[in-house]
């Protein structure tokens, strides 16, 4: 497949630091994601990935789109690995191919049976990829599902008690991409572009 390239090209250009739009999806939208994904028996971040894929081809004009999404763990191929500390995060493309006839459950399925047959692969390097696959950058989009588990009775319990007070807390997060889409539990999303190569309204449009 073709890169899918959302940023003009202007290698001149000097890049900047991103701006942020945040977005709750409501309580009704988020019911039919899930029921979506539970009816064709496939994950939630799936459903994501095939939403952004749906995206992707509507602003390129494309059927068949490649963007980045953050795989994390700790793979078996590396020898050794449970020996290691650190964080394990790699970046790979996720491929949605719209030309083929079907459903959408049917695509879901799709998308999933082949991620799955890439997890082997995902201790690979990107730049390993890219070169394998001999088309250069193959993608200017990530996306991030972070599923992670944040047990807040525990910390409200831990904070009643004297044991844990949080008196404030911020993060910042930052990619090269042009354009990064982060999802996290309770359907928060947050959209980072570029304001060098996206303006508010064009990044606006994209939520």
């Amino acid at each position: 497949t073709e890169p899918t390239l959302m940023a003009p090209a202007d290698p001149g250009r000097r890049p900047a630091l991103s701006d942020r739009i945040p977005h709750q999806l409501d309580a009704t939208l988020r019911d039919r994601l899930q029921s979506l994904a539970r009816s064709a028996d496939v994950t939630l971040n799936t459903v994501i990935q095939f939403a952004w894929g749906l995206l992707l081809a509507r602003h390129t004009g494309r059927e068949d789109v490649v963007f980045g999404a953050t795989v994390s763990g700790r793979p078996p191929e590396i020898e050794d690995v449970e020996t290691m500390t650190g964080l394990f995060i790699n970046t790979l493309p996720v491929r949605v191919d719209l030309r083929a006839a079907g459903t959408v459950r049917q695509a879901l399925a799709r998308l999933q049976a082949e991620q799955a047959r890439l997890s082997a692969h995902q201790h690979l390097g990107l730049a390993d990829i890219q070169r394998s696959a001999g088309a250069g950058e193959l993608f200017d989009t990530l996306l991030v599902f972070e599923n992670y588990f944040v047990d807040g009775e525990g910390l409200r319990r831990a904070e009643r008690s004297g044991e844990l007070a949080v008196t404030g807390s911020e993060h910042t997060d930052a990619t090269h991409y042009p354009l990064t889409l982060a999802v996290v539990p309770g359907g928060h999303l947050t959209l980072e572009y570029r304001p060098d190569l996206f303006g508010p309204e064009q990044a606006a449009a994209l939520m």
